[in-house]
């Protein structure tokens, strides 16, 4: 009887069976006493955001040792958006003395060089002083928005404002009321949108306007409302007087009577 055949022995502490191979760095890798890592959440992966792959992978035997030891991508900063740099520059202004010449064209113009963006100049050979400039990218009325530039020809706007009161017994010598109306006309003009209210209406920045508390051109570059359309608002208070609840209604009413207004987008000098 032949005796019975002895089973294979493993030739070195690597080789753990067909078509398998230990990790080097592993207990029978012959590479050390080797090591577990801690227990972490499923699906824990610290190399989740790394686009690059771990060396010990057959991707990772063939990259270049710069491609190794470059960091996760680092995404590029964002575009410069100086219709925003617009805005903030012209909020920033709203109070403060006028700048340049006093003009509304130099309140512009000095902003947007600051803030790096293309002037009138740079998109016409010739500037003169009554020319209908050009500020940007042209757009369409409905679709402004804070930090674009408003050139305006032959504006007129009235506003009417009313007050009434209600309530029981309400003190008619006291509370009569009363109802105002102003026109503001622009000829040749220039201004920044700084807000779009809810009803359409804009809140701009300009200089080069009349201050009727005073009743001539403001010193300071000011804040005002601008409608591109017929819009009316209505707003409520109450208050209590001698025990007696009054109710104050106030409504304001803006008519576009004439004018031509061009819309435009500042756009980067580069």
């Amino acid at each position: 009887m032949a005796p019975p055949k002895k089973p294979p022995q493993r030739k070195n502490p690597r080789d753990v069976g067909k078509r398998a191979t230990a990790h080097p760095k592993s207990p029978a890798g012959d590479g050390g006493p080797g090591r577990f890592s801690p227990k972490k959440p499923l699906q824990y992966d610290p190399d989740l955001n790394n686009p690059h792959p771990h060396a010990d992978s057959p991707a990772g035997r063939y990259a270049s040792p710069a491609d190794q030891s470059r960091g996760p991508s680092v995404p590029p900063p964002p575009a410069f958006d100086v219709g925003a740099a617009m805005a903030a520059k012209a909020k920033e202004l709203i109070g403060q003395r006028v700048i340049g010449d006093g003009e509304c064209y130099a309140m512009v113009d000095l902003m947007l060089q600051e803030i790096h963006g293309k002037t009138a100049s740079d998109f016409s050979k010739r500037i003169g002083p009554d020319d209908d400039y050009k500020w940007g990218t042209p757009i369409k009325n409905s679709e402004v928005q804070p930090g674009d530039v408003l050139q305006i020809r032959n504006s007129e706007v009235v506003l009417n404002i009313k007050i009434s009161y209600q309530g029981k017994q309400v003190d008619r010598s006291k509370y009569p009321g009363k109802e105002t109306s102003t026109t503001m006309e622009r000829g040749h003009h220039t201004a920044v949108i700084i807000a779009v209210n809810p009803d359409g209406s804009l809140q701009v920045a300009e200089q080069h306007v009349l201050d009727d508390s005073r009743k001539r051109l403001s010193g300071t570059i000011r804040q005002n409302t601008f409608p591109l359309k017929d819009v009316s608002t209505t707003e409520t208070r109450k208050f209590t007087s001698n025990n007696i609840e009054i109710v104050e209604t106030t409504t304001r009413t803006w008519k576009v009577v004439k004018g031509t207004i061009w819309a435009y987008r500042p756009v980067e000098k580069k």
